[in-house]
């Protein structure tokens, strides 16, 4: 007989499993590698074992797609309708078409560039055999799993995967970026990476195609083609839908951060409304050619503003024409080059306005195409880029969180062709955490987006689309330099609520995080009335707004750019050597300030923000930057950087600010932004020091300037707080206090010196938090217990937790909200029962003073 306790424990599990099972979608992707052999019986052996391997996985999922790589797409578009010509697939490791690799201004490895056959005599493939795989895949999944699969087929613009008789011999053509008889391909792109352009129209062409048995006509566009053989092969094949990879439908280059309107020297060299009409002209030839088939779409490694401001990316009109159901996942470039920041950039800005709810979320486990495999090569086997990215939510007009709910995995099988299992049993058990755990509130940080704003800024005037770039790359670097940002809101939403005056009660629990231009004709009002009726914001940026300036006391002056100095005046991370492994320092000797080089082209402008009253006793500077130290006149060279301003009369409410200034060296055309030489300061960890005026400390201790901040993520979760992170440098130590306290983490021990806990993680951490404290130095301990002692016959208990060595401590507690709304929460202090109901403060959490010894609270 089952008793009380299993019972509710079966009730938690259950509950909490749930979560999981709401999403909608599981993907796997993989390549043909597997098959190593194309006897029905070997294929239906290889479906089996590819499900069965991630089957805990997809038992998440209502529904089950599997995206196979079979080539570059080289195959649709060479398909002419006869199932027993051979292809060519991707049996390569490293890049094909190396010819192609010769062509281009890019460095790669001698083992990349001369592609290696994966195994010796490999199988060959016809059109036949595919279709006869897909078949087996959806015959497996009906009958073992009585589940309707999906099959989705991948295009890809590039040329690392197959090689391509139509891209690079028949139709070189389609790599040109064609225009208009009056704009030229700029020369800066024209010898770097450069993908298939897809607004191209086609030389004629005689061969035979499905949906061309006459051969192409001259002058044919893309798009048109594409779309004609893809409603030919889809259904001929039994594909359900397409995958468009690596920025195909969105940029010429993506792979530059840099692009066809920003040439690293100056915005505007092309024209906005010519390039959208480029892109709509493609997406609309594509969706009337192949109606009825979904389309989804891998996107670029960049986010919604640095798309816009280098490439004229219409993101905003694809969405609203329903060309697109619902938006990129997160890009593997987090993976590749440690860029989290601009991975999680990128997904923010993505999903902070969508055509519809649902958005993915993809990750990298293995790579079929390359050596490296990114959970054992990349990752180390830790799981920061599962909860990390998971700990990211969209907020919407009804204050609820929103998370992905398609999960997809690239890919199940390595380069080799092996299906390994031990990835699949490692990766499974976190990504379900991860899910079920998913933020239920904003966290301590929401991003104000303003998706609309920065589309309508670049389609009235491109030349000072340098906002809209400063906007996204400045969260980038903050990111990267540990601000704990993981929540989104669009500011459509943000108007919706501020009309219906609900911002102050569905923000009150977080910060937002917002640029100041382009701010659009009401947005500095809304922010104004938003802070004076109690909200909380961080703003960053040039301020070049009525309302902005009155609000933070700011007035304007001439700008100053190029060499300043900058003066930080609010604590800062400890670092404990100022040179770093190159023997150089950032800072002026003898001095205390910081070198800054403010670029003004990538950076809103000069800096050339005053205060308008030095005598305003509510107005806090953080920072200062001046041409020279001995100078102390503003109109002469002072520029204020940061400051925080709260009014009494503003119930609460606090506007933070940083200017904010983008570090990097834009002349030479890269994937990355380049540094600036290392005597330069990054000022965009200001962001994450301008966290004080809120109560928040979020330092670290390093020990030179090279060491990588620790990134750093805190979502909410059934009353918790979930803290997610990533080491670049183990030897990091992280020093956090809250306005409630010092957090204190469950299953670890916590520190606490000088009022803040100190905390020294592993490469990757998770950990959660129910419990604040408010005491002298010490080493406070969290475990959870079994809850057993605590129990009776009339109260069965879920869980346990205790903390030891209090003294004298004010402590806040946060337990789940059905243990204070039923009042099943247990407080003991020393084994002694207390009563908790008069401590409740907002209705979510228990506030004690005094408290010495050990706390044990049990729900």
């Amino acid at each position: 007989m089952q008793n009380g306790k299993g019972i509710v424990e079966i009730n938690r599990v259950r509950e909490y499993m749930t979560r999981a099972y709401h999403i909608d979608r599981i993907v796997l992707e993989m390549s043909l590698k597997p098959f190593k052999k194309t006897e029905e019986g070997y294929i239906k052996e290889i479906c089996r074992t590819a499900f069965r391997q991630w089957l805990p996985l997809l038992n998440t999922g209502k529904r089950w797609s599997v995206l196979l790589w079979v080539s570059d797409g080289s195959e649709i578009l060479d398909w002419d309708g006869d199932y027993n010509r051979e292809i060519e697939w991707a049996r390569y490791i490293g890049c094909a078409n190396e010819r192609r690799n010769e062509n281009i201004k890019i460095k790669l490895s001698k083992e990349i560039s001369k592609p290696l056959v994966y195994m010796d005599d490999p199988p060959k493939f016809t059109y036949g055999k595919i279709k006869r795989v897909i078949e087996i895949f959806k015959e497996t999944a009906l009958t073992e799993y009585d589940k309707v699969l999906e099959v989705g087929i991948a295009f890809d613009p590039g040329h690392e995967f197959a090689y391509s008789d139509f891209k690079y011999k028949r139709h070189p053509e389609i790599f040109s970026i064609q225009i208009d008889d009056k704009t030229e391909i700029p020369e800066y792109l024209a010898s770097h990476y450069v993908a298939l352009t897809c607004w191209s129209l086609l030389h004629a062409d005689t061969r035979r195609y499905a949906s061309y048995a006459e051969g192409i006509p001259e002058g044919t566009p893309f798009g048109e083609f594409l779309g004609k053989q893809c409603a030919s092969y889809l259904p001929a094949m039994g594909f359900d839908y397409v995958w468009f990879s690596n920025g195909f439908g969105f940029s010429t280059a993506p792979w530059n951060y840099q692009g066809l309107n920003f040439d690293g020297k100056r915005f505007g060299v092309i024209d906005y409304n010519l390039i959208k009409d480029k892109l709509m002209s493609f997406w609309r030839a594509f969706m009337s050619a192949c109606p009825g088939y979904r389309v989804e779409i891998r996107g670029t490694n960049y986010g919604v503003g640095m798309d816009l401001a280098s490439d004229c990316v219409p993101l905003k009109e694809l969405y609203e024409n329903k060309l697109i159901q619902f938006p990129p996942p997160n890009s593997p470039w987090g993976a590749i080059n440690s860029d989290y920041g601009l991975e999680y950039t990128g997904i923010m800005s993505r999903i902070s306005y969508t055509p519809g709810r649902q958005f993915p979320f993809r990750f990298y486990a293995n790579d079929p195409w390359f050596w490296q495999n990114p959970w054992t090569d990349y990752y180390g086997k830790n799981t920061h880029d599962i909860y990390c990215p998971l700990a990211i939510s969209r907020l919407n007009s009804k204050g609820e969180t929103e998370s992905p709910d398609i999960v997809e995995i690239l890919t199940i099988d390595t380069e080799y062709g092996a299906l390994d299992g031990e990835y699949a049993q490692e990766i499974i058990p976190h990504l379900i955490q991860a899910i079920c755990e998913y933020p239920d509130q904003p966290g301590i940080l929401t991003w104000l987006y303003p998706f609309r704003e920065y589309h309508d800024e670049v389609e009235k005037d491109q030349v000072n689309s340098g906002n809209v770039f400063f906007g996204d790359w400045f969260i980038r670097n903050a990111i990267n330099n540990g601000l704990p940002l993981n929540t989104v809101m669009s500011t459509d939403v943000f108007k919706e609520i501020s009309c219906e005056g609900r911002c102050i009660s569905l923000l009150k629990d977080t910060i937002l995080v917002a640029a100041t231009v382009p701010c659009g004709e009401k947005y500095g009002k809304e922010i104004s009335d938003f802070v004076r009726s109690g909200g909380k914001i961080l703003l960053y940026g040039p301020i070049n707004d009525q309302y902005l300036g009155e609000l933070l006391n700011i007035s304007s002056v001439e700008g100053i750019e190029g060499k300043v100095l900058l003066n930080i005046l609010t604590k800062t991370d400890n670092i404990e050597a100022k040179v770093d492994n190159c023997g150089n320092t950032n800072d002026l000797p003898g001095t205390g300030y910081e070198v800054l080089n403010h670029v003004s082209l990538i950076s809103g402008g000069g800096i050339r923000e005053v205060l308008f009253d030095r005598a305003d006793q509510y107005t806090h500077v953080y920072a200062k930057v001046d041409r020279d130290v001995v100078v102390k006149d503003a109109e002469a060279g002072e520029r204020i950087f940061a400051l925080s301003r709260s009014m009494p009369e503003w119930n609460g409410g606090i506007a933070a600010w940083v200017r904010g200034s983008l570090p990097y060296a834009t002349e030479r055309i890269s994937p990355l932004p380049v540094r600036q030489s290392p005597d330069y300061y990054d000022s965009t960890i200001l962001a994450r020091y301008m966290l004080a005026p809120f109560g928040y400390d979020f330092l670290q201790d390093r020990i030179n300037g090279n060491s990588m901040p620790v990134l750093i993520f805190v979502s909410r979760f059934d009353n918790a707080f979930y803290f997610s992170g990533y080491k670049g440098d183990t030897t990091s130590v992280q020093r956090l206090l809250f306005p409630q306290g010092v957090p204190v983490l469950t299953g670890i021990e916590t520190r606490i010196k000088g009022g803040a806990g100190y905390y020294s993680q592993g490469k990757a951490f998770r950990h959660e938090c129910r419990i604040f404290v408010k005491q002298k130095d010490s080493v406070i301990s969290c475990r959870q217990k079994s809850s057993g002692g605590n129990a009776t016959r009339q109260v069965y208990l879920e869980r346990t937790i205790e903390i030891y060595n209090l003294d004298n401590a004010k402590i806040t507690i946060y337990p789940p909200l059905r243990a204070i709304t039923g009042k099943t929460l247990i407080i003991k202090n020393n084994n002694k029962s207390m009563d908790w109901t008069g401590m409740v403060s907002d209705g979510r959490c228990v506030i004690m003073d005094g408290i010495s010894g050990t706390i044990r609270f049990a729900w």
